[in-house]
């Protein structure tokens, strides 16, 4: 026998002396065992109830898997069937390795002394139970093939040579390294530990997941290591130590982490884009002076603007209160027309009326523009999202950038990625963004935003963000909901497993962004709110009277169900357009920009 048994103080402790170790080791609960110790004699963390501490003062951290304590000083073992192995608590030689797995030894060794043919405890531990095993990823026994074979697994989902299980009464197959994989694993790339998963979780199944180190699709059906609260998944062959993200260049210097505009911007996402984005160009240039005029002549629109330091009013319609420079809520302070619905933050109405040159467009100068037509809109060169606010134009080259694109620097810094700075650049065709989960290169709907622009870390390959997603509000308003919806990142801890969205019914992927409402309770997708789509830079409630039509049409971000444009019959429902708040008359806005359409029947609700 390997260990000589101790009674000790009428059988309250069970004390052993064994050949490995040269105190007497105490028989303890696994609970009082530190969480990341491992037996010495089988090198795997402690996953026994009850193992054996050493119980000198001398030595710390020295544990014994209970079944490491009892294995025999002799085995014969098949796949040497020449000679017995002898139990060694140490290799007999300085650099050994198993015969069977490859692996690496430093503890104990089933050793031929006449082959050098040499086991490790795993390997060895197989033939003690008569070549079965029982693993928790399968309801039948497994059985120990003879030999190696090239084969994919159906645990880690590689193909290669190993040694393997395999299951007699179904096609069940695995390597011999992925049966004895040990249940927890610790990187330092995630806060928690690491549980392993034989499957993902039928509840998780209608969302799409990638592995957060290579950024491969995850297989729904094959093994791989989760933090569920956190919705962190990581395969099986990456979640090694040394495993770094894909693409990842290590540590970078405190100089990389540094955006390199030379302007001091807060992290995205902003409360205020008048005073967090353009504020700071306005102030590096030098010569703009930004002062607080009572009342303004401005080139964009036709009345004069009162300065206001008024609170805004919160109990007004979000839609009315935006600047018609940036469309970006309004605050003070900011210049008023006493005629007509017309707002301008200070710091947009001193916006400079040139551009030197744009990192987009460096070839000529950019001016400041305000479309002709007040019913009209344009398509931004850079975002390609609809806008009718204030624009940069090259005249020679027909180029138009909006406000947020042409202040918006090229490194950016964002709250949910504070480590490192983000790089604007253009998307590779495979990644998806890791806010929506949109691809980058595909077909744009209402509620699916597709842009070769994106911000990317170039540090660590963690996070790549459509240009769109990146810029999102850190609160928006929505008339489903009294409340401000704030802008939330996973992992959501302190929340429910499930989100659903209260405008499409459709589960929200819990890897992605999302706006809530704790008060209510209310979840949405990022683009089910209508203010957040293809034409979240237009500002509407404009009134427009055309001949033939008594009543004014308004321009609305959504018109009614099932409504569609009286002139030219386009379809309108749930898309922007002008209607009329007394009868079912529409007009699109193609329509309402060109010459004031034919006279039309006005069908009373």
């Amino acid at each position: 026998m390997s260990l000589v048994k101790i009674e000790e103080f009428g059988g309250k402790r069970e004390i052993i002396k064994h050949f490995s170790h040269e105190h007497p080791l105490v028989l303890v609960s696994a609970q009082n065992v530190p969480r990341d110790s491992k037996c010495y004699g089988c090198e795997q963390l402690i996953s026994e109830p009850r193992c054996y501490e050493c119980s000198s003062n001398e030595c710390q951290t020295i544990f014994l898997h209970k079944s490491c304590a009892n294995l025999p000083r002799e085995i014969k073992h098949p796949i040497h069937a020449e000679h017995p192995f002898t139990l060694l608590a140490k290799p007999p030689y300085t650099k050994c390795f198993c015969s069977s797995c490859g692996k690496f030894m430093e503890s104990f060794t089933f050793n031929c002394s006449f082959c050098k043919f040499d086991l490790c405890v795993e390997c060895a531990h197989l033939v003690l139970q008569k070549r079965r095993l029982k693993h928790d990823s399968h309801h039948h026994f497994l059985t120990s093939m003879q030999r190696p074979a090239t084969f994919s697994c159906d645990g880690c989902d590689e193909k290669k040579e190993d040694w393997s299980f395999s299951c007699n009464i179904c096609p069940y197959w695995i390597h011999r390294s992925c049966a004895f994989l040990p249940t927890t694993k610790k990187r330092d790339d995630h806060e928690h530990p690491l549980s392993l998963a034989y499957h993902l979780p039928f509840d998780l199944r209608l969302n799409h997941f990638n592995c957060d180190v290579c950024r491969r699709p995850l297989n729904p059906s094959r093994w791989f290591y989760q933090c569920y609260s956190c919705k962190h998944f990581v395969h099986v062959g990456c979640v090694q130590d040394g495993t770094k993200p894909a693409g990842a260049k290590g540590s970078s210097s405190s100089a990389g982490n540094q955006p390199d505009h030379g302007l001091d911007f807060k992290p995205l996402p902003w409360t205020d884009m008048s005073a967090d984005l353009i504020r700071p160009f306005l102030e590096k240039m030098g010569d703009v002076e930004i002062q607080l005029t009572n009342q303004i002549n401005h080139f964009s629109h036709e009345h004069q603007l009162i300065l206001s330091v008024a609170e805004v009013d919160k109990d007004k319609n979000e839609e009315e209160m935006l600047c018609d420079a940036c469309i970006e809520p309004i605050s003070t302070p900011y210049y008023t027309c006493s005629q007509c619905n017309f707002l301008l933050h200070l710091n947009c109405a001193n916006i400079p009326a040139k551009m030197k040159a744009h990192h987009d467009h460096p070839e000529h100068q950019l001016s400041l523009r305000k479309l002709e037509n007040k019913y009209g809109y344009f398509y931004c060169n850079f975002c390609f999202l609809n806008c009718n606010g204030f624009f940069f134009e090259c005249e020679l080259c027909n180029y138009r950038i909006d406000l947020h694109c042409a202040f918006l620097p090229r490194t950016i810094t964002h709250q949910i990625h504070d480590q490192h700075v983000l790089n604007r650049n253009i998307a590779p065709m495979e990644p998806l963004c890791d806010a929506c989960g949109n691809k980058f290169f595909g077909d744009a709907s209402e509620k699916k935003i597709s842009g070769l622009i994106r911000y990317s870390c170039d540090d660590c390959f963690k996070l790549s963000l459509h240009y769109q997603c990146a810029i999102m509000p850190h609160t928006v308003a929505h008339r489903w909901d009294k409340h401000c919806l704030t802008l939330m990142y996973p992992p959501f801890g302190d929340h429910p497993d499930e989100f659903y969205c209260e405008i499409c019914g459709e589960e929200i992927n819990p890897k992605h962004w999302l706006y809530h409402c704790k008060e209510c309770d209310q979840s949405f997708h990022l683009y089910c709110i209508p203010r957040l789509r293809k034409d979240r830079f237009m500002k509407f409630g404009k009134t427009l009277q055309v001949s033939g039509h008594q009543h004014p049409l308004t321009s609305v971000r959504e018109c009614r169900n099932g409504s569609s444009c009286n002139r030219c019959s386009t379809k309108l429902s749930g898309g922007k357009g002008f209607e009329c708040g007394k009868c079912k008359f529409f007009l699109c806005y193609k329509c309402a920009c060109d010459v004031p359409p034919e006279p039309a029947v006005c069908v009373i609700l």
